[in-house]
């Protein structure tokens, strides 16, 4: 049972598929209501309820993600960073293509300071 404020799965389907049908049906929501034996004002409620949750998900999805996809690799260090012998921890390449090579003691602090100067 889904607590308070939340979409119960099984009626948001059903609801989704009313809403669908009579959109697609021409017909006025007095009228499909009539058909289908369900209230207008139900209709009214879950047109607006399935449009705002639609919206809030599709502004969330446009930002910057929650979580990236990460792709472990075989570690990799250019011929400079050989020859200084630096100890590259981990090579994170950002969205905007800017690779960064984290060595093993950066601080965090450090390390949300640049990326929030790169620009994500």
């Amino acid at each position: 049972m889904p607590k308070k404020g939340e979409f119960d799965p099984i009626k948001e389907r059903y609801w989704r598929r009313q809403v669908a049908a009579f959109e697609a049906s021409g017909l006025s929501a007095q009228e499909f209501c009539r058909q289908r034996g369900i209230r207008p004002a139900h209709l009214s409620n879950w047109r607006r309820r399935l449009a705002d949750r639609d919206a809030a998900n599709a502004e969330q999805q446009s930002g910057h993600p929650d979580f990236a996809q990460v792709r472990l690799d075989e570690p990799s260090a250019t011929s400079e960073e050989i020859r200084r012998g630096a100890d590259i921890a981990m090579e994170v390449v950002l969205g905007n293509g800017i690779v960064l090579r984290i060595a093993d003691q950066c601080s965090m602090n450090l390390l949300a300071s640049v990326i929030s100067v790169v620009g994500v």
